[in-house]
């Protein structure tokens, strides 16, 4: 049987290798797409490490001349304006600010003047800037009134009797866990995509040329066709899974990450040990995506099917990163949940769950099997060759 799945395995890479477009697109993915990672770093560094003041428009701004002053002094670029609008237009400004005319007739009584602060919620600048003003009046609000306490005889401290002091226990900044969570979409992705192309040709491809009833005809049992290309498929998907987490990692090198304070030790082991942890996912994908390829009728429909197939681990991670919580119990066992997990507290803590890992490995290979024997149940059928 061994040398039935050699037969069919040395057959399936000479049959690929002389196809130069299927082997580029079979590892466009791990070759390109860690510059793409590198690329997209270096832009959002630069994004959110560029200085940029925000402007804010100020109606009625002779209400608070005091108000305004302060705006300007912590470094806000203010723009005076006039009208009465009931949504003022923003304009080249990010936030606006509109001073009712009794302003000041409540400022010098010590009641509290209201203003009210204008964004625009679909602007990401809007947003920074409105945190960023809201801060400043915020601030300048708690100083007038602790002055006008002490004015009176009463110490600044009694409106605010709890002091708060913040403190970090985490072993990683947040920059680097972001970091690392991109890093994770992206190697997870790896199995899934770089496998794919094999997967498909060599079954629903032969399926549709009419290239499988021959092959059927031979003496081998379906049980070493699926063999033979599912490890086909598993070849090039963990070579490639390989390729993409050693070109990601050194890749990093030239992102500014230092700019955001973050380190991270990605070394050589640390390197190997993502490897192994996605080893699993690479045989259990490539079994997955070569029963898919078969249920399909022909090469579009099983394209369409591995594809959405391929959305699985963003759904599982992002609803995990949404969700706000760690993995739990049956969660952190589950398979690409539980390799997730392992992978994340691996590239931003340098830890390595072995126990974790095993566990989940071991059901992800469960998987694996239960596809490859549907996979070769569903070849014996006589009707995967009528269908065709």
């Amino acid at each position: 049987m061994l040398q039935d799945i050699l037969t069919v395995l040395r057959t399936e890479l000479v049959d690929h290798s002389r196809d130069r477009r299927s082997l580029f697109a079979a590892f466009a993915y791990a070759l390109f797409g860690p510059v793409f990672l590198v690329v997209g770093l270096n832009f959002a560094v630069g994004e959110i490490t560029r200085d940029e003041t925000a402007v804010v428009a100020v109606y009625g701004a002779a209400n608070a001349p005091t108000l305004v002053s302060e705006l300007e002094r912590r470094g806000l670029n203010v723009e005076r304006r006039d009208g009465d609008e009931a949504i003022p237009t923003l304009g080249s400004a990010q936030v606006a600010i509109r001073i009712p005319a009794d302003y000041a007739e409540k400022w010098t009584a010590g009641r509290s003047a209201e203003i009210t602060l204008f964004r625009d919620e679909a602007r990401q600048s809007s947003l920074r800037a409105s945190r960023q003003v809201a801060g400043a009046i915020r601030a300048f609000g708690t100083e007038v009134a602790q002055a006008r306490l002490l004015a009176r005889g009463v110490p600044g401290e009694t409106v605010a009797p709890i002091a708060i002091t913040e403190a970090n226990v985490a072993v990683t900044g947040v920059g680097t866990v972001q970091i690392a969570n991109m890093l994770l979409y992206f190697f997870l992705l790896a199995p899934f995509f770089i496998g794919m192309s094999m997967a498909i040709d060599s079954t629903a491809g032969e399926r549709e040329r009419r290239s499988l009833r021959p092959l059927l005809a031979q003496p081998v049992t379906p049980l070493s066709l699926i063999l033979g290309k599912w490890a086909n498929a598993t070849m090039f998907s963990v070579i490639g899974t390989g390729v993409t987490i050693v070109l990601g990692v050194n890749l990093l090198r030239f992102a500014p990450l230092e700019q955001l304070g973050i380190t991270m030790q990605l070394t050589a082991t640390t390197q190997l040990l993502m490897w192994l942890t996605l080893l699993p996912v690479c045989l259990a994908v490539s079994a997955c995506q070569v029963l898919l390829a078969l249920l399909a009728k022909n090469f579009k429909e099983a394209q369409t099917y591995i594809q959405l197939f391929s959305f699985l681990p963003v759904i599982l991670v992002v609803f995990t990163s949404f969700s706000g919580r760690d993995p739990e119990g049956a969660q952190k066992l589950a398979p690409i949940m539980g390799h997730s997990d392992v992978l994340r507290r691996l590239v931003s803590e340098g830890a390595y769950e072995a126990g974790q890992g095993l566990i989940v490995s071991l059901i992800t290979l469960a998987v694996c099997a239960a596809a490859l024997w549907y996979a070769q149940q569903k070849l014996r059928d006589e009707r995967i060759l009528t269908a065709a």
